[in-house]
């Protein structure tokens, strides 16, 4: 019985899941003029304080990710974990044009943070 989990269970993280990231016909980032949106969530562009790359240690598991951070009670939090499969862009492309956007419609200031070799 619990090679028959452990079967399912890597079968569903290995073939499963990737294939139907590849189906994914809706869009997983959109950016407006009001703010983020990512997998249904929202952010605004005057909630988000920072922006940071994280490249990992082994690329041949994953190809990094942005994080999108806000500022709750003080302390900053992390508003979005945007992995570099749910973009067509490059994340450096992506991290470019939310600073834009927020520059443009927001009238905010975004601060990019690059992290290289952290392991995820």
């Amino acid at each position: 019985m619990e090679k028959w989990i452990l079967g399912i269970f890597l079968m569903g993280t290995c073939v499963i899941r990737p294939g139907a990231q590849l189906l994914n016909v809706m869009p997983t980032i959109e950016l407006s003029e009001k703010g983020v949106s990512y997998r249904g969530d929202f952010e605004s562009y005057e909630a988000i304080t920072a922006l940071e790359i994280v490249q990992p240690r082994m690329p041949l598991f994953t190809q990094g990710r942005l994080v999108l951070y806000t500022e709750i009670a003080g302390k900053q939090e992390v508003a979005f974990d945007i992995w570099a499969m749910d973009s067509a862009d490059s994340l450096e492309n992506l991290q470019d044009s939310i600073i834009q956007a927020a520059a443009r419609f927001g009238g905010t200031e975004l601060r990019a943070t690059h992290l290289h070799h952290v392991s995820l």
